[in-house]
């Protein structure tokens, strides 16, 4: 295999309220697909359900991974 580089931007944006600005961050910023990284227990709470739902229905496909720990 070959050895490759890549650059990912960042923006961070936190507060009350942020989360209901996720499918329009991710519209703003190109996104058509979406992988979401969080613990179990922020999925055991339905907040992972929440971002891809969000997502969805701002025509992103996201999949997600929920056992980081």
């Amino acid at each position: 295999m070959e050895t490759f580089s890549f650059s990912i931007p960042q923006n961070v944006v936190f507060g009350a309220g942020s989360l209901l600005r996720l499918p329009e961050l991710a519209v703003k910023a190109g996104g058509k697909k979406a992988y979401i990284i969080s613990g179990p227990h922020l999925h055991k709470i339905g907040m992972v359900e929440k971002c891809t739902g969000d997502l969805r229905e701002a025509g992103i496909e996201s999949e997600a991974f929920t056992e980081a720990g």
